[in-house]
């Protein structure tokens, strides 16, 4: 009995312990417990820090949100997601606390509801293009001012048909008031992306006539709405504070397609990230004279200070002090290693762009002459030549003795997507798809799959040819989810194709606004 005893202490112990470490890292709400919103309460709270609790160790789940609150979490979210990013305005932390739920909220914010004068003077506004707000309760000094400010103008610079003051029309504005679904919904409609499929959900007390029908339609395809289990949507309830947390989480992380740069250019298989101080030859075959041996000094010496940032006193007798000088005089003495003197004086030496033009245009006319270069050195080479405005044919002839001499099909690959990134570089955008008119490669690698499939669509969309790109990508993510190796990174293929075509669908939506508009 007593060694059970002697147990259970431990236990008690060992779970006291527990809970600290876990009331150390994050904050847990008393009334949040079992709640339907539980988990997404603590993400808003801990993980995304978009939210507060109140003193009292509660975050009260069910009371309402007010329009001032509610904007300013927006704005947070906004903002740590780099939608918004306006730099002229100050920091400013808020800390407050939400009022709970009732009829009569007029005593919440006195200060905020002393009236201040409408906004005329241009000095006073803190965005850098003079936006303002016209309220008759909304001045400068109440405490969200800087949250819902940028939040407005966001809405009215890329919202065509619909403005900040048309969800919250008249004089005043009212920020102390509950805010509602439908207020909460369409001020977060503006920091979504368009949905990329269509679902059959309804809400039964949303009709056609509706005048916000087709951006809930938009939302609810999206999956950042989902209403009740009575299929209502309610849209002029207030809002609580966990329905709030709910829409803004999923705002939150759709914001991520906003943002990530998804189709921004050419893709190719790059496997030199652990290997960009290369010695341009074989090394270790062959007696090293004097050159050779200063040569692969000076190289080390840039590494190491590239890696470290310094070379401790210590060590610095096993290192040159003025490599780029020495790799310099190399060059002057006529060292047979073109390749790799030009490629680091081009990286290091601080040398002009028109020096640059000239270096590497030798170092090309080096390559054709050498068959010991790998295939890790020939992608670092051509990275580097991407930056410059090298001629078309002479970079083509390289890039073609390098797809005779190696075997390795992934690089064969890699160098048709990179002979189309020339050609994007010069704006041969006709030239570039021919490379992707071909059948997708008969390889299970699935990185080369994926980026055929990226390139080919990223084509097509600068071409305008958006049909075409969402074609493509849809196709191929099917293709990309039949791969073997689909599953094992399985989040991140979804996202990028999801997010692929996303972009498409938004330039598209924009491209046929411009030419209605026009």
């Amino acid at each position: 009995m007593r060694r059970i005893k002697a147990i259970s202490y431990i236990l008690v112990i060992a779970l006291f312990f527990v809970n600290c470490s876990i009331i150390i890292a994050d904050t847990f709400y008393l009334d949040v417990f079992g709640h339907w919103a539980e988990y997404t309460i603590l993400w808003a709270t801990n993980e995304a820090n978009l939210f507060n609790g109140y003193p009292d160790g509660t975050f009260r789940p069910d009371d309402y949100i007010t329009r001032a609150e509610y904007i300013a979490i927006l704005y947070r979210a906004a903002k740590e997601k780099k939608v918004i990013n306006d730099n002229a305005m100050t920091e400013n932390k808020i800390d407050y606390e939400v009022v709970g739920k009732g009829t009569d909220n007029t005593d919440v914010n006195k200060e905020s509801e002393e009236n201040k004068s409408i906004i005329t003077d241009n000095s006073t506004n803190v965005t850098s293009n003079k936006y303002t707000l016209h309220y008759e309760d909304l001045s400068s000094d109440f405490w969200a001012y800087k949250e819902i400010l940028p939040v407005a103008e966001f809405i009215d610079k890329y919202s065509v048909n619909l403005k900040f003051k048309d969800i919250f029309p008249g004089n005043k504005f009212e920020p102390n008031k509950y805010i509602t679904r439908e207020e909460a919904t369409i001020l977060s409609s503006f920091f979504t992306t368009l949905p990329i499929e269509e679902k059959t959900k309804e809400f039964i007390d949303i009709k056609p006539n509706y005048k916000y029908f087709n951006i809930i339609k938009k939302l609810v395809n999206n999956g950042i709405i989902e209403g009740y289990e009575d299929n209502t949507f309610r849209p002029y309830n207030n809002i609580t504070r966990a329905e709030a947390a709910t829409l803004i989480k999923r705002v939150y992380y759709d914001m991520d397609y906003l943002m990530n740069e998804y189709l921004n250019d050419i893709e190719f298989i790059d496997y030199t990230l652990d290997d960009n101080f290369s010695l341009f030859g074989n090394y270790s075959d062959r007696k090293l004279d004097d050159k050779d041996i200063l040569y692969k000094k000076a190289v080390s010496t840039l590494e190491y200070i590239s890696l470290m940032g310094y070379i401790p006193f210590e060590e610095q007798h096993l290192y040159l002090k003025e490599p780029i000088k020495v790799i310099r005089e190399l060059k002057k003495d006529g060292y047979y290693n073109v390749v790799g003197i030009n490629y680091y004086l081009i990286k290091f030496g601080n040398v002009s762009e028109e020096e640059k033009q000239k270096l590497l245009v030798e170092l090309l006319d080096n390559y054709q002459l050498r068959d010991d270069i790998d295939d890790n050195e020939s992608l670092l080479i051509f990275k580097e030549c991407l930056n410059h405005n090298i001629e078309v044919d002479k970079l083509m002839k390289n890039l073609d003795k390098w797809y005779v001499s190696t075997k390795e099909d992934m690089t064969k690959f890699n160098i048709q997507f990179i002979k189309s990134k020339v050609y994007v570089n010069k704006g041969y955008y006709e030239k570039a798809i021919k490379i992707y008119e071909q059948d997708l490669p008969n390889t299970d690698n699935i990185e080369i799959l994926k980026n055929f499939i990226m390139n080919k669509a990223y084509l097509q969309y600068k071409m305008n040819e958006f049909e075409n790109a969402e074609s493509v990508l849809r196709d191929g993510w099917e293709i990309i989810k039949a791969n073997k190796h689909y599953l094992l990174d399985k989040d991140k293929y979804d996202k990028e194709f999801i997010g692929a075509i996303k972009r498409v669908l938004m330039v598209q939506s924009e491209y046929y606004l411009r030419i209605i508009q026009h």
